[in-house]
């Protein structure tokens, strides 16, 4: 048998449509539809990267009165995790701060 290969995006747009409501996955979608299985994943995974997921998380600004203290700022994690400046840094030194809070 041959396979019909996947050669634009649009042309991957509309069979992936169809893969998403057909319910089956993507190998045996291709083989009952005459589509080469290596040209799918290929979009597949290239496509991918066209819409990539939200990444920021939300940041929820108190409109309460701040409470002095001797800090410079603080960051505090969904863990409990609570990270204190007292002083300006550099970004690179709070980029390993940050990390070190995961």
């Amino acid at each position: 048998m041959e396979y019909q290969k996947i050669t634009t995006e649009a042309n991957y747009q509309e069979r992936f449509d169809l893969w998403k409501s057909s319910g089956k996955n993507r190998w045996k979608f291709c083989e009952e539809s005459g589509i080469s299985y290596d040209s799918f994943t290929y979009w597949f995974h290239k496509m991918k990267g066209v819409a990539p997921k939200n990444k920021f998380h939300q940041v929820v600004v108190s409109k309460e009165p701040e409470r002095i203290s001797s800090d410079f700022f603080s960051i505090t994690y969904p863990n409990k995790c609570v990270l204190k400046i007292h002083q300006k840094v550099d970004a690179s030194f709070l980029h390993q701060l940050l990390n070190q809070c995961r």
